[in-house]
């Protein structure tokens, strides 16, 4: 009789068939009884084609095709599909595991029941391998939270607190319970590049989050996620209340960084007096970090887009 799978593995792809066999090595690599998810979500480079042919000798391939799907909907497709009580995501376009990343929270998750989601710092890798520092090392307010060393620790309130304030998880990084996922209804696919950090708030509201500070995955220093403002704002109007309740510098360091989302969008469509506008309120809210000053609640009249700013549509009364 088999060994049971113990991680299933998510792999959406779309026209990177130069990087998945790399991908695929480096999964086989981890040392667990996984099975590995490749949703094709409409290559036209031979990624399909070249998935069959490899699926016919590797019995733990399981190739899905998703044509024209977002990535989160293809996350979505493939965690119905998944068949362990662990599920960890790849995104080959950016991203590549070192040893040990898989076997190092399985453990973690095989000692602590209570624990729904557990993720890894990333070494920021450019393409001649060199290494450019860590992800966490760009999240001040997650990073100045987390306990160091090599082991898988438990996030306190404050540090969960921090993730409202920062799109700090890379999806590669993760590894969480499959029914959790499920209970949470999966990635959101109309937040687009926010669907994973609204994920992962929804996990924390279910359970234990840790963290080890180990480099375990590498990074394209370059690749980042994309959060447009009223992305940010349904973020905040989300779990602003149960994940920022009671940690006022949450709740500010997220308006501060939507305003700053704002004003880039001003800046691009031209409204060099809205973007200053934001960049204050900004800075406004950045300085009352260490105050107990609430955060404004007024914004410039109209964005020029025919209704109010978001963040007046989001913004609460005083913390």
């Amino acid at each position: 009789m088999p060994s049971p799978i113990q991680v299933s593995v998510i792999v959406p792809t779309r026209n990177q068939l130069g990087r998945l066999a790399e991908t695929l090595a480096g999964i086989v690599a981890q040392q667990v009884r996984f099975e590995a998810i490749v949703v094709d979500r409409g290559s036209t480079d031979g990624t399909w084609a070249w998935l069959g042919e490899m699926a016919r000798t590797r019995p733990w391939l399981r190739p899905v095709r998703r044509d024209g799907a977002s990535l989160p909907e293809a996350c979505n497709r493939a965690l119905r599909e998944a068949r362990a009580p662990l599920v960890a995501f790849l995104d080959p376009e950016d991203a590549a595991w070192r040893p040990g990343k898989l076997k190092t929270q399985r453990a973690a998750h095989a000692a602590d029941p209570d624990l729904v989601l557990s993720f890894t710092d990333q070494a920021l890798v450019d393409t001649r391998g060199d290494e450019h520092g860590g992800w966490l090392e760009r999240h001040p307010f997650l990073a100045c939270r987390i306990e160091g060393g090599r082991g898988v620790r438990r996030l306190d309130a404050g540090a969960v607190a921090a993730l409202l304030a920062e799109d700090a998880i890379g999806i590669s990084t993760v590894m969480a319970r499959r029914e959790a996922l499920l209970r949470a209804g999966g990635f959101d696919p109309a937040l687009g590049g926010a669907s994973a950090w609204d994920l992962w708030l929804k996990l924390a509201r279910q359970g234990a989050l840790a963290c080890t500070t180990q480099r375990l995955v590498e990074r394209m220093p370059h690749a980042r996620t994309l959060v447009s403002p009223h992305a940010m704002a349904e973020i905040i109007r989300r779990h602003g209340a149960a994940i920022g309740g009671g940690h006022a510098f949450a709740l500010r360091a997220a308006y501060g960084r939507l305003a700053l989302l704002e004003a880039a969008a001003a800046r691009a469509a031209g409204r060099p007096g809205t973007a200053f506008l934001a960049r204050l309120r900004a800075l406004r809210l950045t300085l009352s970090l260490g105050s107990p000053a609430p955060p404004p609640t007024s914004a410039p009249a109209s964005s020029g887009s025919g209704r109010a700013s978001v963040w007046r549509d989001v913004a609460p009364g005083p913390l």
